[in-house]
């Protein structure tokens, strides 16, 4: 069977790519890859990038004009299109991916990880970059540390007492991660998900 692997970097200068990313690089030396240079759409938003990319609709037909306004597009696209074939799909990637494609609004405890064999993206692990700035952009925020775990070690069904213990994490940005590496919920025996 043959495979498909799209990987997008988000803000991007095309010549820094063919300068700088020796890995992917090698793969297109080698015969393994290829890249091919996109023109982005107006708005250049990524929410709408992404959106366009995926359908192959520009953003005044798909509606996705900002990185605000998210929400479970309309048109079809990659996902859905595989899924109906009986393909799996996956990503690793920003939250709006699984807004645009699976389901809105994004629940960090529930959409954070998971494996939904009838679902557009059947497994799924997304950021969200909660409270997260320019200067950390590619490291998981606490936020989305606390949400995997509450998915790893809660059984459904958790979205009620999750969400409390989001809120929880969200008050305590700075320390979030040294009082998560205090406090661990204990897994129950009947959850389908190990602690990762």
């Amino acid at each position: 069977m043959t495979k498909l692997l799209l990987i997008i970097l988000d803000g991007v200068p095309y010549r820094n790519w063919r300068r700088l990313f020796g890995n992917l690089e090698g793969w297109v030396a080698q015969g393994a890859a290829s890249v091919h240079r996109i023109r982005a759409v107006l708005p250049s938003t990524s929410a709408s990038c992404y959106a366009s990319i995926h359908t192959g609709v520009p953003p005044q037909v798909h509606k996705v004009w900002g990185n605000e306004a998210v929400y479970r597009l309309n048109q079809p696209d990659i996902f859905s299109e595989a899924s109906k074939a009986g393909l799996k799909t996956g990503a690793v990637t920003h939250s709006f991916w699984s807004e645009l494609f699976n389901r809105a609004p994004f629940d960090l405890v529930r959409d954070i990880e998971y494996d939904e064999p009838g679902g557009p993206i059947t497994h799924g692990r997304f950021h969200t970059m909660t409270g997260y700035g320019n200067i950390n952009q590619m490291t998981p925020s606490d936020v989305d540390l606390f949400a995997l775990i509450m998915a790893s070690c809660t059984p459904a069904p958790w979205t009620a007492w999750g969400t409390v213990s989001i809120m929880i994490a969200k008050k305590w940005t700075t320390p979030a991660m040294s009082w998560m590496q205090c406090w661990r919920p204990s897994c129950n025996a009947g959850s389908t998900r190990a602690m990762r």
